[in-house]
């Protein structure tokens, strides 16, 4: 499978991808929730691409990752501003 590239100062440290880690997560390693997010954006950009009756590149992923980006600040810029109910 692909191999990833190593980042010792981040210590994230994937040696390689299989099927499984690719189907059901990554829980043995670094930043394991990282990992499994942009995993799952890629699945959901290859489910979307094939809805449409598009090849999925990576250009479409970047931009689908970078909106869920957006989308994220967003949602913690409201979440820090809200003071809650003022009595």
């Amino acid at each position: 499978m692909a191999t990833v590239v190593k980042e010792g100062e981040t210590g994230l440290y994937l040696d390689t991808l299989n099927e499984f880690s690719v189907l059901f997560g990554l829980f043995n390693v670094n930043h394991f929730k990282l990992i499994n997010h942009v995993i799952r954006i890629g699945k959901q950009v290859i489910y979307i691409c094939r809805a449409r009756k598009i090849k999925p590149t990576i250009n479409v992923f970047f931009v689908r990752l970078r909106y869920i980006m957006i989308e994220l600040n967003i949602q913690y810029r409201a979440e820090v501003t809200y003071q809650g109910p003022r009595v």
